[in-house]
């Protein structure tokens, strides 16, 4: 008797088998990751397009930079710097998640969020950096008297910009991690 029982499907409790529901589940989760491929590579095109201006602007203002008559020629600096915290940093790190959701390396998609919350939270030293520049500069000293674009303005306007953006993504990032930590809580706690 025990041979016959143990030769049975295992049942759920609507009566479909085990292996019933295991195929349903895998089919399930197949589909959920097809329809999240266009997620990682959508956003991947959407740094790089949508931020390409950041590297031109950044490299035509500070080409623009007279370093000898500039109160602050860390200016110059700060470009460039700009450059691969605002623009680089979050490519590569969306690259890393694109590369590791495609071959399932789950570390690698975790160093790729992990360089693009390091680039946010060193954008605050650039913004602070940014304003003591400006603020202890002048227009007439730090332009080139041939240059079309003003560095100092331009800098301004981008640092201003990327304190809007940097600002709504860590709001995003702080209440993501807040809505986890509650998630996880209510999951671990034993009722």
């Amino acid at each position: 008797m025990l041979a016959a029982m143990a030769e049975q499907e295992p049942t759920t409790f609507n009566g479909s088998s085990m292996r019933e529901v295991e195929t349903k589940d895998e089919s399930v989760d197949t589909m959920e990751s097809a329809d999240n491929t266009v997620n990682p590579v959508s956003n991947c095109l959407a740094y790089m397009i949508g931020g390409i201006w950041i590297p031109f602007c950044c490299e035509m203002a500070a080409q623009n930079v007279d370093e000898s008559k500039c109160e602050r020629p860390d200016m110059v600096a700060w470009l460039r710097t700009n450059i691969v915290v605002a623009y680089v940093a979050p490519v590569l790190g969306e690259s890393f998640i694109l590369i590791g959701f495609f071959l399932g390396i789950e570390c690698l998609m975790w160093s790729g969020h992990r360089i693009k919350f390091l680039s946010l939270i060193v954008n605050i030293g650039m913004f602070v950096w940014c304003f003591i520049a400006v603020a202890n500069s002048t227009s007439d000293n730090c332009a080139k008297p041939e240059s079309l674009v003003d560095p100092r303005t331009l800098m301004l306007v981008i640092n201003i910009m990327q304190v809007v953006v940097c600002g709504c993504c860590l709001m995003c990032c702080t209440c993501c991690y807040a809505g986890a930590g509650v998630a996880f809580i209510a999951v671990t706690e034993k009722p």
